[in-house]
């Protein structure tokens, strides 16, 4: 520990304060010493965060409006987070006032805010403003943050190695969630070339400090055919100890589904059991029924192919209905190809419609659909070089599982 700052904004040298045991800090900040409030709530905070508990949260929080009342800029920045993401407005004239001083958690945390109109409208310019000036004050939440905006291009054009850049940079801050982000990029070489090894160290590393998402990205590592040995069993292990820290977790209990019922390529080394298919169709029929979008799309697939369930496109197409309702772009790719080639709901004005549209938003499944279309001719005159064009499109969005599976069927 360097420096930080004191009430009135002048630097401190805190090394002699770190020195001191946890008790001799608290209670010097129970005489009421400012430097060693704002210093008792970080170390109690940190103590929570290794312990994997919030035993000591309050307390901390505690210091923290002590140190803030005497015009602490960190602890106003720290107390602010807590009032902001606790709803209360006052959250946020003290990260206001905690940024304006410099304070890097405040300038990452009215980031956050910006990013997800939280107390302030909606501002991704600002939010991306924000989590800069962050970074420049060291702040590894908001290079995490910065990463994430990168990688799916929120705010910015899409730049995976910048953002790997930023998590890698975010690490180094000492930001223990950037770990998983790393690791996961390294495991699929996402923004960096591929590094399986040091990859599956950080998971690792981080799932045994308590972290969901690394034993959830450790599922998905097992899961994935792109290995040498994928192992289906590890890969439930893993899973199973995502839900155990985070119950319920939509997004970790639809990987569960894939995986027990064979969406990945086990087909060579672990058949998928009924027992299994029977156990995966009941969490992708409660995840849809929740309204979970990637459930209805898959569930919807198969009630057209009749794969695990009984067929029934008619279901299918009222579940697909209802998700374009919602204006998913998928949904209307699966629900344009359905309308497109079945016979019995065929509606070839509409389908090519909500193709044309899910193109518009860049779904590559409507593109690959569009391509098929073209190519063999399928409510519109065959065209190769648009088939070709809309072939390219495809590749570089990507797309599903479910789309190929209809148009297989049909070619």
């Amino acid at each position: 520990m360097g420096m930080t700052i004191s009430p009135d904004g002048t630097p401190v040298d805190m090394r002699n304060a770190a020195s001191l045991t946890l008790e001799e800090t608290i209670r010097r900040a129970d005489e009421g010493d400012v430097t060693y409030q704002v210093l008792a709530g970080l170390r109690l905070l940190q103590h929570d965060i290794q312990s994997g508990g919030h035993h000591n949260f309050k307390r901390a929080m505690e210091y923290f409006e002590m140190a803030s009342d005497a015009g602490s800029p960190v602890a106003q920045g720290y107390y602010g987070v807590y009032l902001a993401f606790s709803g209360q407005e006052k959250g946020l004239s003290l990260l206001d006032e905690s940024a304006r001083k410099g304070v890097g958690v405040a300038l990452g945390t009215l980031g956050e805010l910006y990013l997800d109109g939280i107390h302030v409208p909606m501002d991704t310019s600002k939010a991306l403003d924000f989590f800069a000036m962050a970074v420049e004050k060291c702040d590894g939440k908001a290079a995490c943050e910065l990463g994430h905006c990168y990688r799916w291009g929120t705010g910015v054009k899409e730049d995976k190695k910048k953002a790997f850049h930023y998590y890698c940079e975010s690490l180094k801050m000492g930001c223990d969630e950037a770990a998983v982000h790393v690791g996961a990029c390294l495991v699929r070489g996402i923004g960096t070339d591929p590094d399986l090894e040091t990859g599956e160290m950080l998971l690792r590393s981080s799932a045994s400090k308590g972290s969901a998402e690394a034993f959830y990205e450790l599922s998905l590592m097992q899961a994935c055919a792109d290995l040498d040995f994928p192992d289906h069993q590890k890969a439930l292990e893993y899973i199973d100890e995502a839900l155990e820290l985070k119950p319920e977790t939509e997004e970790y209990l639809y990987l569960k589904y894939q995986i027990l019922c064979g969406e990945f390529d086990f087909e060579d080394q672990y058949p998928a059991t009924d027992e299994e298919i029977d156990e995966g169709m009941e969490i992708l029929e409660e995840l849809a029924e929740r309204g979970f979008m990637d459930a209805r799309l898959s569930l919807a697939a198969k009630l057209i192919a009749g794969f695990f369930v009984e067929e029934d496109p008619g279901r299918a197409i009222e579940i697909l209905t209802k998700a374009v309702e919602e204006d998913d772009e998928d949904a209307m790719a699966l629900l344009g190809t359905e309308l497109v080639l079945d016979e019995r709901f065929r509606n070839v004005s509409r389908g090519m419609a909500l193709l044309r549209e899910g193109v518009s938003r860049g779904s590559g499944d409507a593109m690959l659909s569009m391509y098929y279309v073209y190519k063999f001719g399928v409510g519109v005159k065959k065209d190769r070089l648009r088939a070709a064009r809309f072939e390219r499109m495809a590749e570089d969005a990507g797309y599903s599982d479910d789309i190929l599976d209809l148009w297989e069927r049909f070619v």
